[in-house]
Parts: C-alpha cells; sequence; structure tokens
C-alpha cells in the first residue's frame, strides 16, 4: 500500500526530546497523548448548524480548549512557548524543532535569538490552523513530534478575539497544487466575493490562549516569567 506524498514528508522526524525529570508521563500516556484528535470535529457542519451548536456550547468547547493547553504543560517540558497563528502545513514548526532542514530560512534567526538552538526541546508550540484540507496532516505532524517528546499542540481553528464561528473562504477552482495553501477568514454574517469557496470554521480566543500559557509559565518557575519567552 502506497501513502500519498503529503504522508511521506513526515515519516523522517529527526527529533529526540527526553521528557523533563518531574513528568509523570508513562509510555502508555505518550502514546495516548500523541493519537490524540481534536475535541469536536466541526469542519462539515453547515454555518447555521455549526453557529447554533457552538452557541450552545462555547463554555464546553473553551473548557476543552484549556485542557488541551493544561495537559501540554502537564506533559511536556514547556519552558518558552511559540504561538504559531497561521500554522499552514506546519513548516514554521519544523523549523522550531528540526532547523537543520531549513538552513536558509528566514525564521532561524529569529528561533536562534529568543529560543536557542535546536532541536528546542523546551520550547512548547501551540499552533492554529483553520484550512480543514491541512488537518490531517497537521494531526500526523502533532502525533510525531509528541511522540518524540516535543511539545506540539495544533487547533484545528482560526484565531479570533472570541470563541466563535467563522467563514474560511479559498478558490472553488485551483490554480494550481498548493492554491489551498492561501486563504482568508471572515464573519460567518459578512459576505465576501474575493473567494469563491467557503467553509465553516471554528475561531479560538487566542488572547485566552495566551493568558493561560503565561499563567502556566509563571506556575512552573515560582510566580515569575524570568527569561522565559511567548513569542508569535
Amino acid at each position: 500500500m502506497s501513502f500519498p506524498t503529503v504522508f511521506v514528508f513526515f515519516l523522517s522526524c529527526a527529533v529526540q526530546c527526553s521528557l523533563p525529570a518531574s513528568s509523570t508521563t508513562t509510555s502508555n500516556t505518550r502514546r495516548r497523548l500523541a493519537s490524540r484528535k481534536p475535541p469536536l470535529s466541526l469542519y462539515n457542519l453547515k454555518s447555521r448548524e455549526l453557529a447554533a451548536r457552538l452557541k450552545s456550547s462555547v463554555s464546553v468547547v473553551e473548557a476543552a480548549e484549556d485542557g488541551d493547553v493544561h495537559e501540554l504543560f502537564d506533559h511536556y517540558n514547556c519552558e518558552h512557548v511559540y504561538i504559531d497563528m497561521g500554522t499552514n502545513v506546519g513548516v514554521q514548526i519544523r523549523k522550531i524543532h528540526e532547523p537543520q532542514k531549513y538552513p536558509n530560512a528566514l525564521a532561524l534567526p529569529v528561533f536562534q535569538k529568543y529560543f536557542g538552538p535546536g532541536p528546542r526541546c523546551n520550547v512548547c508550540t501551540i499552533g492554529f490552523e483553520p484550512n480543514p484540507s491541512h488537518s490531517r496532516r497537521l494531526d500526523i505532524l502533532q502525533r510525531r513530534y509528541r511522540a518524540s517528546g516535543a511539545g506540539v499542540l495544533i487547533f484545528n481553528a482560526a484565531v479570533g478575539t472570541q470563541t466563535g464561528i467563522l467563514e474560511y473562504g479559498t478558490h472553488s477552482k485551483k490554480a494550481d497544487e498548493n492554491d489551498d495553501w492561501a486563504g482568508s477568514v471572515v464573519s460567518a454574517t459578512n459576505t465576501y466575493t474575493g473567494q469563491q469557496l467557503f467553509r465553516s470554521v471554528r475561531s479560538v480566543d487566542v488572547a485566552r490562549i495566551i493568558k493561560l500559557a503565561d499563567a502556566r509559565l509563571r506556575q512552573k518557575f515560582g510566580g515569575k516569567r524570568l527569561n522565559r519567552k511567548i513569542v508569535a
């Protein structure tokens, strides 16, 4: 059985991070964490149904999101946090943990400045990507890194100022095979004519996630952030 090229890309993950000494994570727990799925599968619902379901369960959705962040800090060596807003297919995350594969990337000096040299096992990444076309690929990326001990959490959602619903638009006819890499989000109540194909996606209150990450860093280091960084 042959796999699509998109999946072969992840079969050579070179990262191997050891868990912190304080972690109680067992091998079985690590396998469970690596195989976690997003808490809600909402992509195939139509806008009104999606909005109604989310409106009635905002607290449930936010509790699940917060729980994922707590789990990340509980089981991985999170001394710094990288917030990847617009993860796309996950290349920026790979530059964090496998910089040797991207020797000419412009982001590497920035990551070096704030996080030090790779593989940066003490950096936990929280990513956000609304394009459902990338969700399976990103799920594989997250599982591979978690299995190697690197803390990666990717929300299949857009960045927003509140928990809600957005319309994610791309062109219905791709100019080439990479056309779906670009898109835009607009409010579900607005009409946006620049795109032709719309899919309803949920949005995450990114300020809430960043505040929670800050609180967990302070908790971990005696109430102070010291030189612990959150970079977006």
